[in-house]
C-alpha cells in the first residue's frame, strides 16, 4: 500500500510525463490527440497500478499549477482536452 507521498509522487511524475512529452511535441509543430497521449502515460508500466479514482483530483490540481506557468505554453485546447480526459477516466473508474 503506497502512503499519501508516494502517491502524490506518482501524480507528479504523471503530469510531468505528459509536459514533456507535450512540449517536445509542440515546439516541433507535431499534432498529436491529447487524449490518447494521457491514456497511453496512464497505461504505462511504470504507472500501472498506482492510481485510485481519487487519484485524479490531485493529478488535476497538479495540471492546474502547471497551466498557470508562462513557459509550459499550454494550448487552450489541450487544457480543455486534459479536462475533459480526466472527467473521463473519474466517471469510468467510478463504474469499476
Amino acid at each position: 500500500m503506497m502512503n499519501e507521498i508516494e502517491q502524490t509522487n506518482y501524480c507528479i511524475s504523471f503530469v510531468t510525463a505528459y509536459g514533456e512529452m507535450s512540449a517536445a511535441l509542440n515546439e516541433r509543430y507535431i499534432q498529436f490527440d491529447v487524449k490518447d497521449e494521457l491514456e497511453k502515460i496512464w497505461n504505462d508500466e511504470y504507472f500501472e497500478g498506482r492510481f485510485k479514482w481519487d487519484s485524479l483530483g490531485e493529478i488535476l490540481d497538479i495540471f492546474e499549477e502547471d497551466f498557470e506557468e508562462p513557459e509550459n505554453e499550454y494550448r487552450y485546447l489541450e487544457v480543455r482536452a486534459i479536462k475533459e480526459w480526466i472527467d473521463s477516466k473519474r466517471s469510468e473508474c467510478l463504474k469499476a
